[in-house]
């Protein structure tokens, strides 16, 4: 450990840090953007709103109020955990924890903090997953984020797509927010910032585990990314109420040979993708975003546009798509209908491929070959 040379402080905030450890949890710091608009995420157990560093327990008292926003800045662009101590007014030694929580791609999402004795054994450190999507809403996730999405083991996530994401959720609270950072259009401008909970149920059939999401989006353009922190806060707070939109549609009968989405038009996202049956070949599609040729995709922005602007409630066309350049065309036929209006409008388009299906969908990869070759023998 490093000293640390700082005044001592009068202030009463220091006779509140000679309280036991208990009450100084790790809090968590979302480093995604600039230094200076670093925020708290969580303190202890309880989800933050992107608070203000000083408004973090640990800052109650003064000197490491003051050590906290340099250290984490610190820890923030070297990736190096920081262990500093610190006097109090009564001369007790406190010890502050900085430790960097990398992304995907490197960069650190957050970092966690904890303020204790130089005696007192470390907490456990809770799990902080990170997660990074493209402008095209592909997304990575650390190892921790793996864990808490429970994505398939060995699967970086690498290419999965926003609805296949978003499919292992029970809830997820303002899914159109969360949409809008996502913006590019000219019907809206992108939202820079989300939080919110997802619930989850794991393969262990047990109890839903509540996660809280923190996202910001950095950069513009195409070179706009969406970065996130995530952790479990089950059993912290009363959960949201569910959408009960969402839940209609994932029971609504589905005709063998059809597909039904769930299309965001202020983005054109489709973020639910729903088919007859886990068999059918239409669920490999979940796993990639498609390609339209030139013709169609601009039907599909027109389609976009006239139903979030309120031109039309129903939009029926033929329109052609593949998921690689590899990959032969396939004409289908999408009737969209408008379901939701409002600032974040929503439609449910019902798509039916006019073509027989390749086997597996995509050519050259793994997930859509093993899905093929497990319904093969189903």
């Amino acid at each position: 450990m490093e000293p640390v040379t700082a005044p001592r402080s009068d202030d009463p905030g220091d006779d509140r840090t000679a309280q036991t450890s208990a009450t100084w949890p790790w809090v968590v710091i979302e480093t995604l953007t600039e230094p200076d608009d670093f925020t708290v995420v969580l303190d202890g157990p309880a989800p933050r709103a992107f608070s203000r560093l000083n408004r973090a327990s640990i800052s109650r008292n003064s000197t490491a109020a003051r050590m906290l926003p340099g250290l984490v800045r610190d820890a923030a662009a070297t990736g190096r955990t920081r262990d500093q101590y610190f006097h109090l007014s009564d001369d007790r030694v406190r010890r502050m924890m900085v430790i960097p929580v990398a992304g995907p791609t490197g960069i650190v999402h957050a970092t966690a903090v904890w303020v204790g004795g130089i005696e007192e054994p470390l907490p456990r450190l809770p799990i902080i997953g990170a997660i990074e999507w493209t402008i095209q809403g592909l997304a990575v996730a650390n190892p921790a984020g793996q864990f808490l999405l429970r994505a398939p083991q060995g699967d970086l996530l690498s290419a999965h797509t926003l609805p296949e994401m978003l499919s292992g959720f029970d809830e997820f609270e303002d899914r159109p927010g969360f949409l809008s950072l996502f913006n590019l259009g000219d019907l809206d401008t992108p939202a820079q910032q989300w939080h919110g909970t997802a619930r989850l149920r794991y393969d262990d059939g047990g109890e839903l585990h509540t996660l809280f999401l923190a996202a910001r989006a950095v950069g513009q353009g195409t070179d706009r990314v969406v970065r996130a922190v995530v952790t479990d806060i089950t059993g912290s707070q009363t959960p949201t109420r569910p959408d009960l939109t969402l839940a209609a549609v994932r029971h609504m009968p589905i005709t063998p040979g059809h597909a039904l989405a769930l299309a965001d038009l202020k983005t054109g996202f489709i973020h639910e993708w729903l088919t007859s049956s886990p068999t059918s070949p239409l669920t490999a599609w979940r796993h990639h975003n498609p390609e339209f040729d030139p013709v169609s995709k601009l039907e599909v922005v027109q389609a976009c546009y006239a139903l979030a602007t309120g031109t039309t409630e129903t939009v029926t066309h033929q329109v052609t798509m593949r998921f690689s350049e590899a990959d032969d065309w396939i004409p289908l036929l999408a009737k969209w209908t408008l379901i939701s209006g409002g600032d974040r409008p929503q439609a449910l388009i019902d798509i039916t491929p006019m073509a027989p299906l390749p086997s597996p969908a995509v050519s050259g990869c793994r997930m859509c070959a093993d899905f093929a070759a497990r319904n093969a023998t189903t």
